[in-house]
């Protein structure tokens, strides 16, 4: 029983640590957002989302088989990516860039199947815009649209479209790439920058 205990505390103690450490306090707007995304569409189909839509989850989540995401200035992206990272040419005029994340699977297992994602985020004094590009370790890790999804048409391809009440989402793939847009912007918006992203 005493040794029960020990490992509730340590993990407690872990997870205050680690929170602290990846949470910037500007950001924690936008996370909070998120994990509301998160939930408003569990309450819609319980049973048929997929964990994976959660940037927050994937950037806040450590084991042993993952590096820690960093955090990076736009100019540091490309170079420490994987992969060609696809920037939007299009971000509304009182959004500036916040920060990015990079998070990167060490030993080819993968994290909610995502061997690794680059996130990055734009913020105004409210709101919030949020890219995430993720490679995965095979497609059935990737978002699949539900019955409550819209389907739209984003530069040739077919993205999905989820409206909750303070936020949107779109999702779709570009190559191997699936590329996740959340913002607290318009729906117009929105597509604007998604569209812009080539």
């Amino acid at each position: 029983m005493m040794g029960r205990e020990v490992l509730i505390i340590l993990l407690i103690l872990l997870s205050v640590f680690f929170t602290a450490g990846c949470v910037d306090e500007q950001a924690n707007q936008g996370e909070i957002a998120e994990t509301n995304i998160q939930k408003e569409k569990e309450l819609q189909d319980s049973t048929s989302i997929e964990e994976n839509l959660s940037v927050a989850e994937v950037q806040t989540d450590i084991s042993n088989k993952d590096e820690p995401p960093v955090r990076l200035s736009l100019e540091e992206v490309q170079d420490r990516a994987g992969f060609e990272v696809i920037y939007p040419s299009y971000i509304p005029e009182d959004y500036n860039f916040s920060h990015a994340f990079i998070h990167k699977s060490v030993d080819g297992t993968a994290l909610e199947g995502v061997l690794e994602s680059v996130d990055i985020w734009y913020k105004n004094d409210t709101d919030f815009i949020s890219i995430s590009e993720r490679i995965y370790y095979n497609d059935s890790f990737k978002y699949q649209a539900t019955d409550y999804d819209e389907t739209v048409n984003i530069n040739g391809h077919e993205a999905i479209y989820i409206e909750f009440s303070q936020t949107h989402a779109l999702i779709w793939d570009v190559d191997d790439i699936q590329i996740y847009i959340f913002a607290t912007t318009s729906k117009e918006e929105a597509l604007k920058v998604a569209t812009s992203i080539k």
